[in-house]
């Protein structure tokens, strides 16, 4: 038995297709797919319609920027994410879903555990067991994974969310983390998943990385309006794309750090004017960041 897992495909059409192309080769019995379908990316609703169609369905589960759409349609969140400039990105991708990938989005689990043949079951969630958007990065979180893993019953764990693709057996226990579809953070531009083949009465996990389409994802971005919606947004993302370092989540920290010196007491939103000036005051260098990050290539770790 070998099952893939993938995840934070984020509208990355491109890199699915590329991916399913590979795992094709490889001859994978079954695919588990740990959120984050939409959000980031071009094409929201291709990569849910071909998600569902196909064949044997895969084990699928949302993520936070799954939620996050959900959320957004329905008014549950707060009135800034539906006037700030920095969600405009995401207010975008809610107008392209339509009610049929909606309605998907919402039927999915937030974690739920997989059986496949007589091989052990393995928990599947997004974050963690404990949150759809809780983080598990190693080797920071080497002794808060040992707390999460006394909490839950199955041997294995499948998370993801991090974008950094690892794998670590303690004890007995395996956990794995494919990486993305879209801005692998771990040095490579590639798209990273997983496959999880059962030998030797246990689980055992391999990474592999799939070169995939950049042309065509960089010209839906700019032909579907996604760059235009929010230009510091897509400058972070593209970069973070291209040279497998996430340059996103730096750049909200430093428009963060902006409003703070000015006054304003926020965790989350930016006022429209401060996040202008960030986009004109920030670096904008990967290399910066890949320094600051204390991140070399690579965050695989092997699991035997």
């Amino acid at each position: 038995m070998r099952v893939a897992l993938i995840s934070d495909i984020h509208g990355n059409l491109p890199a699915l297709a590329s991916v399913l192309a590979d795992l094709s080769q490889r001859r994978v019995d079954r695919i588990i797919v740990a959120g984050d379908l939409v959000g980031h990316g071009p094409f929201p609703n291709e990569v849910v319609r071909t998600i569902r169609t196909i064949d044997p369905q895969p084990v699928v589960i949302k993520g936070n920027t799954d939620q996050r759409a959900l959320d957004l349609e329905a008014g549950r969140l707060a009135h800034h994410w539906y006037t700030a400039r920095q969600f405009a990105a995401a207010r975008w991708t809610n107008q392209q879903l339509d009610a049929s990938s909606l309605a998907y989005l919402a039927s999915l689990p937030d974690q739920l555990v997989s059986s496949f043949d007589d091989a052990d079951p393995i928990r599947v969630v997004h974050g963690s067991p404990r949150a759809i958007d809780d983080i598990i990065r190693l080797p920071r979180d080497d002794q808060k994974l040992i707390e999460i893993l006394e909490e839950v019953g199955e041997n294995v764990l499948a998370c993801a969310h991090t974008h950094r693709p690892f794998s670590v057996r303690l004890g007995e226990k395996l956990v794995v983390n494919g990486g993305a579809l879209l801005a692998t953070h771990n040095g490579d531009w590639r798209a990273t998943y997983a496959t999880l083949e059962w030998r030797h009465d246990r689980w055992n996990a391999e990474h592999h990385a799939v070169p995939y389409d950049l042309e065509r994802l960089r010209q839906a971005y700019e032909a579907r309006g996604l760059f235009a919606a929010d230009p510091h947004f897509g400058r972070a993302v593209w970069l973070s794309i291209e040279s497998g370092i996430d340059m996103l989540g730096p750049f909200i920290r430093h428009a963060l750090e902006l409003a703070h010196q000015i006054g304003y007491k926020t965790e989350e939103t930016i006022p429209d004017h401060v996040y202008e000036e960030a986009g004109i005051s920030w670096h904008w260098s990967v290399d910066q960041v890949r320094e600051a990050d204390k991140i070399e290539q690579s965050t695989v770790l092997s699991d035997e």
